[in-house]
């Protein structure tokens, strides 16, 4: 379709019910729409997840931890040795960008998470079965029984 054709939209409903025909749409203007559309639109609401003094709550670190723990035994089933590997060898930083912790402010939780990742790979080093085992349990962990 060319700009400038002749287009025969009939009778359109506008947005405020009345029918409207349109007999030239080269000169057609569109009022009130952006103030009705603005209107309309919902405002949005900010979720923060930390505390107003930017500290994590228990309540919060022991969920992070319980995601930690099965995260770990899940990938224990398939990596076996190489998942103790790597949980034990990343770096801070990765943990802390992962779990969107603050690296100075959390370091020692950064550091149990990083020793619970690794313990909770080790399971599975004997045989596979341990790391089912191992996902099986923190997946059905309580995370209010979690020191952290």
């Amino acid at each position: 379709m060319e700009i400038g054709s002749n287009v025969n939209l009939g009778n359109v409903q506008s947005f405020n019910g009345k029918k409207t025909v349109i007999k030239n749409a080269q000169n057609a203007e569109i009022t009130g729409f952006d103030a009705k559309l603005k209107e309309q639109t919902p405002k949005q609401d900010e979720v923060s997840f930390k505390s107003a003094a930017g500290e994590l709550s228990t309540k919060d670190k022991q969920a992070i931890m319980k995601k930690a723990r099965k995260t770990a035994a899940g990938w224990s089933i398939l990596g076996n040795g190489l998942s103790t590997l790597y949980f034990g060898l990343r770096s801070d930083k990765t943990v802390a960008k992962k779990y969107d912790l603050d690296l100075a402010k959390d370091k020692d939780f950064i550091k149990e998470i990083k020793r619970q990742q690794t313990v909770q790979t080790l399971p599975s080093l004997f045989f596979n079965v341990g790391g089912i085992a191992a996902w099986v349990y923190n997946a059905a962990k309580n995370p209010d029984k979690l020191n952290v």
